[in-house]
């Protein structure tokens, strides 16, 4: 494998080459946190605490795509209520590894996605550049309309999406379901901590014309500050808020 410098252009693969070149220099000023190494398929970030990264946009397309007209009746689809016929457009503040993004891909959304970490939204374009490469996925690809490098409510600008999806990073919630969690889940977490301004993001949500938020939260976690969901869709270890307008 190689270790990539974000700091020599030259010396990256093509489609890094491409990223924002904001987003190049900061995973560049993360380089404490590990290093980013290419195996001539896909990158892998090794932290520097000896756990590593990297994520396969193919194997969550196949996992969601096959589940069909069961997959309606999940959670998620349950909270944002499509409607048949339609192709709502949604804003994913939270891109992480991008299993929300492609669940809302899959309903048949059009998808805008923020991630504000560097090294998570590294390997979710590194993934994402692979996953255009199948001709399967290429009808779902087609509605994720941007990804985006920043905080949504810093660099957010346009006409906005008809729903607005958070789910923000409790660390200290999910910590207790962390030996049950998946090893690429446990490392994001240790590496992005917890998003600590969720409620400044929440409000900046209420202030804008959404028709409808979704918030994720824990089971037992309580609700972000502010006005009392419309209603709510619980799963087994969490559930999302809904507020409608």
């Amino acid at each position: 494998m190689t270790k990539l410098r974000f700091n020599e252009l030259s010396t990256l693969p093509r489609h890094c080459q491409d990223w924002d070149p904001r987003l190049r220099a900061a995973i560049y000023d993360m380089s404490e946190s590990g290093d980013f190494m290419f195996d001539g398929d896909k990158l892998i970030f090794q932290m520097a605490n000896g756990g590593e990264m990297s994520f396969d946009w193919r194997q969550e397309f196949e996992k969601f795509k096959n589940l069909d007209k069961a997959f309606k009746q999940e959670p998620l689809a349950r909270a944002l209520s499509f409607k048949a016929g339609t192709n709502p457009s949604v804003l994913d503040a939270t891109l992480g590894a991008g299993s929300d993004t492609i669940k809302f891909l899959v309903l048949g959304a059009q998808v805008t996605s923020y991630e504000r970490h560097p090294i998570m939204l590294g390997l979710a374009l590194d993934a994402l550049c692979r996953a255009r490469q199948c001709p399967v996925l290429a009808p779902y690809l087609k509605n994720l309309l941007a990804v985006n490098f920043g905080s949504v409510h810093q660099v957010s600008n346009g006409p906005l999406p008809e729903i607005f999806y958070y789910d923000p990073m409790f660390l200290h919630a999910r910590q207790k379901n962390k030996a049950a969690s998946k090893k690429v889940m446990a490392n994001a977490h240790n590496l992005v901590g917890g998003d600590e301004d969720s409620d400044k993001v929440f409000n900046w949500a209420l202030e804008k014309a959404f028709k409808r938020l979704i918030i994720k939260r824990p089971n037992k976690g309580l609700v972000l500050l502010g006005p009392k969901p419309t209603f709510q869709v619980q799963a087994k270890s969490f559930r999302y808020d809904v507020y409608c307008r």
